[in-house]
């Protein structure tokens, strides 16, 4: 048992001494618990101290400021900073007037938000830029009010850095789609569709081979990374206490992580690379603009195709929702046709609907989705109309419907819900040259062109039925069989 012991002197009234008093107390209890407190406070700090992890303490003062408290050991080796030289320090002093003001941000959010918050940041230590993973804990007094932070965070550079790459990798092969795009339809107004068949066509032979390559490869480099996986998990299980030099290395390159994002790397490289083929083949499919010959096609693989091409310009922007694909397909036979001619008339009336949806979009300033709210493809939605047909959804949409006739004929419908043509406009459409557009933005050709090819090279029908306001429908008619 442990004491403690209080004693007071008696004295008379002159002052003489003429006694003692004393008070034991039994303080075991109190010192069970002061010791308990120690080691829990030993044990916290061994684990601050001693924690891989970079982990630090920001204070809130009175008046709302912040000022650091230090960091641990893990803090000091990733940014070359030592704890004592952070300590009562703002956000702002560590990491600059910009960087300081973005972090002071995301303290006062999770003051605001009264709950631990997690984002990445981007940070400049020594003239070097860096990410990381930030967690942070927000500690309460008994009077339950916030009175510390405790952060932990991650170096994520490199792995943000694999992710830009990627990304880069992405704009760089949407980019050069685009332009060959542009290029073809230059190309098709200019009126040399033989050469630009043999273009796209060449171009996706040079792209397919590596691909195939590449996609054919993947398969083998996932067994193999499995099986290799699969060998370093067994020496983990069979060799507990490895030589610290392969600890060391395994924490240098963070074996955990890499066992878990390699195969992530792989999957997401396979599905690239099977994007690719699916653009090779829509553009082999366009590329037929140089058949001399009539051909009996898949109508819906051409409109298809033309739709992976114009993927670019349907899906959500920062400037604007996706567009909705709608499509209606018959059973249709096998068509004679001008496949590739046929194909730009697809291009033609599909890019002449997006620009009408985008123009609308602009002028009523619908709500916007992002792109990460689309899982589809082409997202799609319930068809909605009215009695006669027109359709009503407030969200971009094309309509693509198509249907064998009684006359043996093909007819494909697109449609769109965007702001309509005006009377006057309408009955110019299909003249050369004429054009809605700024200068520079069109030829006038394009609608010009379907129409020959519909009407004249392949004996059909291309009609416009617009009303100002309440969107446009293309409807191509086609023989199913030339004569």
């Amino acid at each position: 048992m442990q004491t403690f012991l209080r004693s007071y002197s008696l004295k008379d009234s002159t002052g003489q001494n003429i006694g003692v008093v004393g008070a034991i107390t039994d303080i075991t209890e109190l010192k069970r618990v002061e010791t308990q407190l120690q080691e829990k406070e030993q044990f916290l700090r061994s684990v601050y101290d001693g924690s891989e992890h970079s982990i630090f303490v920001v204070d809130v003062l009175e008046d709302g400021d912040f000022c650091f408290t230090g960091w641990n050991p893990a803090t000091e080796r990733a940014t070359g900073i030592s704890s004592l030289d952070v300590i009562g320090k703002p956000p702002e002093s560590i990491h600059g007037a910009v960087e300081g003001a973005a972090v002071r941000k995301r303290y006062l959010k999770c003051l605001e938000v009264d709950t631990p918050i997690n984002y990445e940041e981007c940070l400049t230590f020594h003239n070097q830029e860096s990410w990381w993973l930030t967690t942070i804990n927000p500690l309460k007094d008994s009077e339950n009010k916030i009175y510390r932070l405790v952060g932990t965070t991650f170096n994520i550079t490199e792995r943000k850095q694999i992710e830009n790459q990627l990304k880069q990798q992405k704009e760089d092969l949407e980019t050069a789609i685009q332009e060959l795009q542009q290029t073809q339809m230059q190309l098709v107004q200019s009126e040399k569709m033989s050469g630009l068949g043999q273009l796209v066509a060449g171009v996706a032979h040079e792209i397919n081979n590596p691909v195939n390559f590449i996609y054919g490869n993947l398969a083998h480099a996932n067994d193999y990374t499995q099986d290799l996986l699969e060998l370093v998990q067994l020496y983990q299980q069979q060799y507990l206490d490895p030589p610290l030099s392969i600890q060391e290395l395994a924490k240098e390159i963070d074996l955990e992580f890499l066992i878990e994002d390699l195969p992530q790397i792989l999957n997401s490289m396979k599905i690239g690379a099977q994007r690719i083929r699916d653009i090779v083949v829509s553009l082999r499919t366009i590329s037929r603009m140089d058949e001399a010959e009539m051909k009996e096609v898949n109508i819906h693989e051409g409109i298809d195709s033309t739709l992976m091409i114009l993927e670019h310009r349907i899906k959500a922007t920062p400037n604007r929702c996706s567009i909705q694909i709608i499509k209606k397909y018959s059973d249709l036979p096998l068509v004679e046709c001008y496949a590739g001619q046929l194909n730009q008339v697809f291009m033609n009336i599909l890019a002449n609907a997006i620009n009408a949806l985008e123009s609308s979009l602009l002028e009523e300033g619908l709500p916007t989705q992002t792109a990460e709210n689309s899982k589809s493809q082409y997202p799609v939605v319930n068809e909605k109309t009215t009695d006669n047909g027109q359709l009503t959804t407030n969200n971009p949409q094309i309509h693509i419907r198509t249907q064998l006739l009684k006359s043996n004929q093909v007819q494909i419908c697109i449609a769109d819900n965007g702001i309509g043509i005006p009377e006057v406009v309408k009955k110019r459409l299909f003249e050369p040259f004429f054009t809605t557009k700024l200068i520079g933005k069109g030829t006038g050709m394009g609608l010009s062109i379907s129409y020959q090819i519909i009407c004249q090279k392949h004996g059909g029908s291309l009609e416009c039925i617009s009303q100002l306001g309440s969107g446009t429908e293309f409807v191509i008619t086609i023989p199913l069989r030339q004569d």
